[in-house]
């Protein structure tokens, strides 16, 4: 019953993963509500949020206006659709407990959220200190580049972590004594 539940649960995180993907725009829209309310801190001026769009405006009605329209390309739904694909294939694979892989599934998918709130933030707050030409053009493809780098690899790793931390050793592996008697005398 537990290898079924498994199962189940595993096909329908890699189905999500893929509807995910091919569904992102109410994520997106979420992303852009997020990532404004974070670069309020670091831009200048009113924020301004298009309501049912992907874009939002900061120093709004000013001659400093800028804004960021979060794309397909740029949404979290390409890190994490991925991610529970990946899960669903364990979970299926029956390897791994059902809570174990959803703590890690979990736990992965908020550090690539943050890391790419991390990245819009970043091109945000540069494309308002250094303007378009320098600010935007940097960190879009140099700065958020590394920044989600760094966090799938962060992703990666607590997924891993998560998944294998504590884990019982399987019925047929035996553990290797701490000391042996070979080769001792008894006194």
């Amino acid at each position: 019953m537990r290898r079924t539940v498994r199962a189940l649960v595993g096909v329908a995180l890699a189905a999500g993963g893929v509807l995910l993907m091919l569904n992102h725009a109410l994520l997106r829209q979420t992303e852009t509500v997020l990532a404004a309310a974070l670069a309020d801190a670091v831009t200048p001026g009113s924020m301004y949020v298009v309501p049912g769009s992907f874009s939002f405006f900061w120093a709004s009605a000013t001659p400093e206006m800028h804004g960021l329209r979060i794309t397909p390309e740029c949404t979290v739904a390409f890190l994490v659709g991925p991610l529970l694909i990946l899960a669903g294939l364990i979970l299926a694979s029956g390897r791994f407990s059902l809570s174990r892989t959803l703590l890690a599934t979990t736990l992965s998918a908020g550090v690539l959220v943050l890391a790419n709130q991390a990245r819009i933030v970043l091109i945000a707050w540069a494309t308002a200190k250094w303007g378009v030409a320098d600010g935007y053009q940097w960190s879009h493809t140099v700065g958020g580049s590394v920044v989600v780098g760094i966090g799938v690899a962060l992703a990666l790793t607590a997924f891993i972590i998560a998944l294998t931390a504590g884990r019982r050793r399987s019925r047929g592996q035996t553990q290797t004594p701490r000391h042996s008697a070979v080769g001792h005398r008894a006194s």
